[in-house]
């Protein structure tokens, strides 16, 4: 009787699995907000959060309240101390959902 090859698999290691995978489909893994004591906070790509993570934002109604479910109450409060605003957060969100564009050389003639 012959042997059905069986369809190719792909095994990764769920701890490591995330930021390359999404970054090689054209979308940051995170954006760094840089605060005006210079220190920073990242936002993680929305397809990187934790499931306590997802299901705080899937609660949220305001813009306050989805920027506290993604940066979580302290790093929030440092984040409005820092001078960001919690619109920021959700526009940064947004923006994150979109592949960046190509890099175009603006003059390919110069090289």
């Amino acid at each position: 009787m012959p042997r059905t090859a069986k369809p190719p698999r792909l095994r990764v290691k769920a701890l490591e699995y995330g930021a390359q995978q999404v970054e090689a489909l054209g979308y940051p893994a995170c954006i760094e907000f840089e605060l005006k004591d210079g220190s920073i906070i990242e936002l993680e790509h929305p397809w990187l959060w934790s499931d306590d993570v997802q299901a705080a934002y899937d609660e949220a109604k305001t813009s306050v309240e989805i920027a506290r479910a993604v940066l979580g109450e302290e790093e929030h409060r440092r984040f409005i101390d820092g001078g960001g605003k919690s619109n920021q957060v959700v526009l940064a969100i947004a923006m994150m959902r979109q592949k960046r564009p190509e890099t175009v050389d603006p003059d390919p003639k110069a090289k």
